[in-house]
């Protein structure tokens, strides 16, 4: 099986849609491998579509499990931004009605002290 770099695939984009292009070579004949590879390759991240209520509700859950208090502060924070507290720890959350950015899930998952799996 022969897997494709990032960078290969990139450069490849152009063939993939019909177009000459320099790196032919470097693509596999069967758009069969390529569409297993982008389901199980490195180019397919997994996406988190999770709300910032729903954030709040899975922490208070994982909260509860471990006996760490938790809670939700609404009034230390600008506009619809409110502070989740993990025990010691804390993270803002930015509008709880709308959906999480992948960077900014983990950056709270990082500011808390809970890896990605636990939630």
């Amino acid at each position: 099986m022969i897997l494709l770099e990032p960078s290969a695939w990139k450069l490849a984009r152009s063939v993939l849609r019909g177009e000459r292009g320099s790196n032919t070579s470097a693509l596999p004949n069967s758009w069969l491998f390529i569409f297993i590879f982008l389901i199980i390759g490195q180019l397919c991240p997994i996406i988190v579509a999770m709300r910032g209520n729903e954030f709040i509700k899975k922490v208070q859950k994982l909260a509860k499990k471990r006996g760490i208090e938790s809670r939700v502060d609404k009034k230390r924070g600008k506009g619809s931004h409110v502070t989740l507290y993990f025990g010691q720890r804390f993270t803002i959350v930015r509008n709880p009605k709308d959906e999480l950015k992948t960077g900014t899930f983990k950056a709270m998952l990082a500011q808390l002290g809970i890896k990605e799996n636990e939630l």
